[in-house]
């Protein structure tokens, strides 16, 4: 199977886990500073022994990452690091504050840039402020104070001055017990030229077909929850400082309605999602961000077209000798019972053989050539986006390109 374009990486904290979390983000920083040196002393070695023990333990015990793919790839494990990484709604409430200071701070600090300049001491300043504002989280406003690429499930555009609303939603949400679900949509930043939702030459990116899709995904997380999630708010970040361009979710229940469970002891409201519920969630933002769902709306009336042309076509060609010799060969081949007349349970003979009349009887015909473009596009997009399957199956193309042949 080759690699798909969308990836979808998920994990959940519970009330009781979010202490332990904290200490768990602190053993990644660790981690990674430790293996981002090229010599490490003995004393060094044994530290990032016991740091990556820990951080295994701690995601054990909390399954604060869970990863769900069908192969490894670098950019899974690039999506699972991501996980990782620390968002504004990851942070304590004394973090936040330090985190929205450092933000005014540098928006003030760039009016001034763009106005008089800054002088020596600012500029470094400038710099500090802003790498530890990295360091906390990795969101930034721009000059009109609106934070880029972030969107909630109740604005489109995100500025500065809202972060402590979105704070206090998030809030209202784990006071009251509500899991935090957390999911990263990172994509394969070819696809997204290939669709023309990034722009090779000039690097602009379609946010607002990105946020469609988010909102679409969000809504099918929302409902097929059992039962579906109560007062459902969700923020939003998209970002493209890594190698290929991801979507952070953070969402909460304002008014939670999961199932109360006991682990190890601890009661706690069930926070893990079935598969088939993530695997709906990427199929919902796929179709959405490539319009999949018009396309299908055309396929089946052009399906339907093509089997009414099929009937007008037999009936004019049926007195053709040479036709008529051809259908009775063919049926002649085909099982005695009616019930097996579809083309998947005919061998390849049989199959050879229906696929050369529906050609003859749709030879003239536009629907068809442009219902076989459809299919095939829509095969390309599956691929793309879900891997290629070896299994015939699973081939989109393979399976809808074909006309059922009780049609004749």
């Amino acid at each position: 199977m080759g690699r798909p374009a969308i990836i979808l990486t998920s994990k959940f904290s519970v009330p009781s886990s979010r202490k332990a979390f904290g200490r768990y983000v602190g053993y990644i920083a660790r981690k990674e500073a430790l293996e981002e040196k090229e010599f490490l002393t003995a004393e060094e070695k044994d530290e990032l022994s016991r740091v990556k023990k820990q951080v295994r333990k701690l995601n054990q015990e909390n399954n604060f990452t869970r990863v769900k793919s069908e192969e490894h790839s670098e950019r899974e494990a690039a999506a699972e690091k991501l996980m990782e990484k620390r968002n504004f709604f990851d942070l304590n409430d004394k973090e936040f504050d330090k985190y929205l200071g450092y933000m005014v701070r540098i928006d003030a600090l760039n009016q001034k840039k763009n106005e008089t300049g800054l002088n020596t001491k600012e500029q470094t300043e400038l710099e500090r402020i802003g790498q530890a504002a990295s360091k906390l989280s990795e969101i930034h406003p721009t000059k009109e104070k609106v934070l880029d690429g972030v969107f909630s499930s109740d604005k489109d555009i995100v500025q500065l001055k809202d972060l402590d609303y979105i704070r206090e939603q998030l809030n209202e949400g784990q006071e009251n017990n509500s899991v935090l679900w957390q999911d990263v949509v990172s994509f394969d930043n070819s696809f997204l030229k290939k669709k023309g939702i990034l722009s090779s030459t000039t690097g602009i990116l379609n946010e607002e077909e990105l946020q469609k899709a988010t909102k679409k995904m969000q809504s099918i997380f929302q409902k097929e929850m059992d039962p579906p999630l109560n007062e459902m708010y969700w923020v939003a970040s998209i970002h493209r400082n890594t190698d290929n361009v991801h979507i952070h979710i953070a969402t909460v229940e304002k008014d939670p309605r999961r199932k109360i469970i006991n682990r190890e002891g601890i009661s706690q409201p069930k926070g893990r999602r079935p598969q088939k519920i993530i695997d709906h969630m990427k199929s919902g933002f796929a179709n959405e961000l490539i319009g999949s769902s018009e396309m299908t709306k055309e396929l089946s009336q052009r399906r339907q077209a093509i089997r009414e042309a099929i009937q007008v076509n037999l009936t004019s060609q049926v007195e053709q000798p040479t036709f008529q010799a051809e259908i009775n060969q063919f049926v002649r081949a085909l099982p005695e019972s009616r019930r097996e007349w579809f083309y998947n349970k005919l061998d390849k003979s049989q199959q050879k053989m229906s696929d050369h009349l529906v050609d003859e009887l749709l030879k003239d015909n536009s629907d068809f050539q442009r219902y076989k473009d459809l299919v095939w596009k829509m095969q390309d997009d599956r691929q793309a986006l879900y891997g290629k399957s070896k299994r015939e199956n699973k081939n989109y193309a393979i399976a809808d390109c074909k006309i059922n042949l009780n049609t004749l």
